[in-house]
Parts: structure tokens; C-alpha cells; sequence
């Protein structure tokens, strides 16, 4: 009777066995879409670093009311969502130069980029601002100009990305906005070969920095117009 009952389990082990081995495997469920967000327009302009009364320091000379490059972006939000906040958002910077003086056989243009992680962002209007700068003197790095303008940049771009978010086509593209000074740049760089390829992801990466608004002086004044970055934990500890 024994033997029995074990050639019974036997036997059920293996076929339980083979209908998991036959059995097809989970397919990963597609995200949720509940938000659909477009960058209405991209603005960029030139801000002189802001002056401030204080007290208790010794006040020191300043001969120059140096300019800031300062990027910002109008998003708008549809959304089936009730809530009134996003929890995250995630926007990518992208500022392309050319290079002056290259050296022969290198890429003409190079490019900042940066993404910056927006907390709580609030979009029960439908809308909200996103920004980021670059500091006067990296400014006059990137563009070769002791004065630089808007015009001495070849072109700017930001992609939106956040969670359960419609991202088009197949779902491979992220909403995005481009202003380009130097139409050229398109040309040069072949971007007709593939269309789908946006122009900057085919420019080289340089070290240099774009800012988050919390890392400029200007976060004590457009603090309520943004929503608040999130500052990498190195920075934060620098500014305790």
C-alpha cells in the first residue's frame, strides 16, 4: 500500500512538473497611461544675477552684473488621474555649442546635458513650468564669447519623461521642444538619414554644468513658480 501511494506522488510530481514546463510565461503588464503631457513652448533668455539687501556680512565690490542662461519650459498635463500632484517628473536639458578652433577630425559641436528630478509637481491646472540655467562663466566657456547672447548658442532641447506616461508612437518617444539658432547644425550632423533620431543625441557629451533653480541665486525668487528639484545628496550635504 505504501509503494503504492508513493508512485501516486510520483506520478503527480511529474505531471504537475510538465504542465508548469509547457505552461507559456508571464508577459510583463504594460504600464498603466494615465497622464499625456506636452511641452507647449520653450523659452530661453539671459537673466543678470539678482542683488539682494543684507545684513551682518561686510558687503565686497562687484564690478560686473554678470548674465545667467536661463531655459524654461511650459508643459501641459491631460491627465485621468484625480489627483492634484505628480509624484515625480523628470526633464532633460540639452544645450549644443560649436566648437571654435576645433581640432581636425572632431566633432564641430559639443553639448551640456542635465536631468533634473521634479518633486510633488502640481497639475490640477493642466500646466506647469520647468527650468534650469547655466552660470555666467561657464556660459562664456561653452560659447567662446567674452559677452555671450542667446544667438552664440546652435540649439537647445528638453525632453519630459515621468511614470504611466503616453509616449507616443509605440511608446518610444517622450515629449519633447527644441529651439534651434543655427539651422545648419541639422545638416551637418545628417539627421535625415533617420528622422526618428532627435539631432542633439547625435552630438558628443561634455562635462560641462547646467543647474537645477535651488543652485542658482534665483531660487529665492521664482521659488513659487516651479516645482521643487531635487538636489543630488552630495550638494545637499554642501548646502546644510
Amino acid at each position: 500500500m505504501k509503494t503504492t501511494k508513493n508512485i501516486l506522488a510520483a506520478i503527480t510530481l511529474t505531471t504537475g512538473l510538465a504542465l508548469n514546463l509547457n505552461a507559456e510565461p508571464e508577459k510583463e503588464k504594460p504600464e498603466k497611461i494615465l497622464h499625456k503631457i506636452t511641452v507647449e513652448k520653450l523659452e530661453v533668455e539671459l537673466q543678470k544675477t539678482p542683488r539682494f539687501s543684507f545684513t551682518g556680512p561686510n558687503v565686497k565690490n562687484q564690478h560686473e552684473n554678470k548674465e545667467w542662461l536661463e531655459i524654461e519650459a511650459k508643459i501641459n498635463i491631460e491627465t485621468v488621474s484625480k489627483l492634484d500632484f505628480l509624484p515625480s517628473l523628470d526633464a532633460t536639458f540639452y544645450i549644443v555649442t560649436k566648437i571654435k578652433g576645433k581640432e581636425k577630425g572632431k566633432s564641430e559641436y559639443i553639448k551640456s546635458e542635465k536631468s533634473i528630478t521634479f518633486k510633488n509637481v502640481n497639475i490640477e491646472n493642466g500646466e506647469a513650468w520647468v527650468c534650469a540655467y547655466v552660470d555666467p562663466d561657464t556660459l562664456r566657456v561653452i560659447t567662446g564669447d567674452k559677452r555671450p547672447k542667446v544667438a552664440d548658442i546652435t540649439g537647445i532641447a528638453v525632453t519630459i519623461n515621468s511614470a504611466n506616461l503616453h509616449k507616443g508612437e509605440d511608446n518610444a518617444f517622450l515629449p519633447y521642444a527644441e529651439e534651434i539658432y543655427d539651422r545648419s547644425v541639422l545638416k551637418k550632423l545628417k539627421r535625415n538619414k533617420n528622422k526618428n533620431v532627435r539631432w542633439w543625441t547625435l552630438v558628443p557629451k561634455s562635462d560641462h554644468s547646467i543647474l537645477s533653480l535651488q543652485e542658482t541665486p534665483f531660487s529665492a525668487i521664482f521659488s513659487d513658480r516651479y516645482p521643487r528639484a531635487m538636489i543630488p545628496q552630495k550638494m545637499e550635504f554642501a548646502l546644510k
